[in-house]
Formats: structure tokens, sequence, C-alpha cells
């Protein structure tokens, strides 16, 4: 499916009312609006000061619910209802909301239109633009999705207020890996030292800078748009196998990502695309956000299995992204089993400062 023209992204104290003229402008048969429990309980109850007739459904909160059944269920509901191809589906919450919520809408109907309003920092700078919208198969991250952008994007920061503390922190690490793969000053800022909550509205903004400057030179990931997978590897198989082998205890989707930033840093380095220096200023700068995620070495022959079948790969051949340097990057780049391994062995042995 093609990307169409890229989204009006409205962001500060006044995008709510922004939001709400987009709506009425919009001329919309039915306004449908994706929430899940919590953002139904907090962060509802702001956007109905905004929002005219419209419709709640909600899906379960979590990663395990990103699943077609999900898509089954909203996509009867839709039909039920008979809303037609002229309705919107307002998406507002986190990342699983805002990427599940993209492919109901992409797909019931052949399309309809679809606004992302991301209530977590993880949503605000990486998942609700871009024009990827998926759902997890078998446990596996993003089997199965398309290439569609909303028509808004809306940032709000006061929602992230209504975050438990360590699932604020968990978006952090996408705006590191843009800093990581696209401007080496901005990594250095981040490095030396900044206020997360009074710098959060700039920190959003220069990682969505850099997100959209790639996705606009590579819509569909043919190319250089691959650069925002670097982390995503080792990353996602993290996700996963907490997601299929210990579902009591999953882990966030930035906390995998920061885990697999270092372990694929450590790849670079191994290949001298990364030198020692800044591979420890990687591990420093994460390690004073993220808690190391508690892995064996006898989990790591189920970790290699879930990057094995990564939507990345071709041929059975293991394709990552690694960096060139901070704030450069390299694509396709072959990695080999016993590599994965070892940068596994330098994660788990990794202590904080």
């Amino acid at each position: 499916m093609k990307i169409y023209s890229n989204p009006l992204i409205f962001q500060g104290t006044s995008s709510l009312e922004q939001f709400k003229q987009f709506i009425v402008k919009g001329n919309y048969s039915s306004v449908i609006v994706l929430v899940d429990e919590t953002t139904e309980k907090y962060c509802l109850p702001i956007l109905k000061e905004y929002l005219g007739a419209h419709i709640v459904y909600s899906i379960a909160s979590g990663e395990e619910n990103k699943t077609i059944s999900s898509c089954i269920d909203v996509w009867e509901k839709l039909s039920d209802a008979n809303i037609d191809r002229k309705a919107v589906i307002v998406n507002l919450g986190g990342g699983v909301i805002c990427d599940i919520g993209g492919f109901i809408a992409s797909t019931y109907k052949r399309g309809i239109d679809f606004i992302n309003i991301p209530t977590t920092l993880l949503a605000m700078c990486d998942a609700c633009l871009g024009g990827k919208s998926a759902v997890n198969l078998q446990g596996l991250k993003n089997q199965v999705g398309v290439f569609n952008n909303p028509k808004s994007i809306i940032i709000y920061t006061n929602f992230l207020d209504t975050l438990p503390e360590k699932q604020f922190i968990s978006g952090f690490s996408e705006i590191i890996k843009h800093a990581l793969i696209g401007n080496v000053r901005f990594f250095n800022e981040l490095y030396n030292g900044f206020d997360l909550r009074s710098d959060i509205e700039n920190l959003i903004a220069r990682s969505i800078k850099i997100k959209t400057r790639i996705v606009n030179l590579d819509a569909n990931e043919k190319g250089v748009r691959k650069s925002l997978n670097f982390g995503h590897s080792i990353g996602h198989a993290l996700e996963s196998f907490f997601l299929m082998d210990h579902p009591q205890s999953p882990i966030y989707h930035g906390e995998a990502i920061a885990a697999g930033i270092i372990a694929e840093s450590w790849i670079s380095m191994k290949k001298k695309y990364l030198n020692a220096d800044e591979l420890d200023k990687i591990g420093i700068l994460i390690l004073r956000l993220f808690p190391m995620i508690k892995i064996k070495k006898s989990d790591f022959a189920k970790i290699i299995e879930n990057v094995n079948k990564d939507k990345k790969n071709e041929h059975n051949i293991n394709l990552f992204t690694l960096l060139n340097g901070i704030g450069r990057f390299r694509i396709n780049e072959t990695v080999r089993k016993e590599e994965i391994i070892q940068s596994l062995e330098y994660y788990i042995l990794l202590k904080k400062e």
C-alpha cells in the first residue's frame, strides 16, 4: 500500500483545539475513538471536551493483545454499526493502539481515515508517525501490516502525566536511537545531561524531525528507512522472548530496544564500524535510564530463534542496521549467530556506573 502525503502534525498546548478544528473540517460521518482501559480512564475525559458525537471502542492494553483477533472484534463492531468509508478512527493511546488502530482503519472497507493521538513518550516520538501499522503473529512482532499514513498526528504532552515513571522512561530509547543514527550533536547533548520532563517538547520535536526526514527519503523501507530498525533486531527478539516465554513478566518495548541498542552497538564495534569509546558512551547513557533485562545464557537459543524470524531478514540471512560511528548508520549488514551470542554476553556482563 502506498504511503500518502505527510500527516499534519500538531504539537503544543493548542494541539487539541487544532484537532477539534481538523475533525470539523473533515465532515466525517462517524468519529470512532479507539482506546485501552488506561486511556479510556485517564485521557478520554480530556479529549471529550474537543469531540462532538463519537463512538468509543476499547481494546485490552498490552503487546499480547496486538493481534488479528483484536482487529476482528473491532471490524465486526464497525460493520454492525454500519460505519461507512467517510468515518474516521481516532487512536488514543500508546504504540499498541496507534499500531493496531492504524491497521484496522487501513483495512476496513479498503481504508478509512485515521488520526493518531499518542499518549506515551514512545508513541509520540516514534510509533505515531512513519506510516507503519501492524499486528503480531504467534508472538512475533509486527508480522502482518501495511504502510499508510494517518491524516493527522496530535502531540499533547500533558497526557504523559498519566503514565507511571517506568512506562514514561520506556519511550526514551527511541529518542536515543534517532540521535544515534541521525545526529551526533543531539546524542552528545543527551549524553552530557538533560531534564527529561522540562525538555520533553524539544526532545520529541527533534526526534520527530530525524524520523520524518528519513521516512520522506524512503517511505516504503527499501533503503535508508531501514536505519530506523537499529536496535530492533535483537530488541524485538528480546521483547518476543518475554512475551512468549515469560508472559507473567513482559518487558516494555522501550526497555527491549534499549538492550538491543547496546547489543547491536557492540556488534558495530566488533565489525570496526564503531570505536570502543563510542560504545562505552552508548552503554553509559542507556544504563542511566533503563534497568538491565535479566536474561541467562540458557535463553540465548530462543532469543536467536526470534532473531532468525525477523521480518527484515532475507534468504535466511540475518540483516541488521548497525552504527557507522555515532550519528551514521550501515544498513543490510549480515550478522552471524556467533556475533549475536557475543553481543548478548557483553550485555549481561555490563554494570551501571
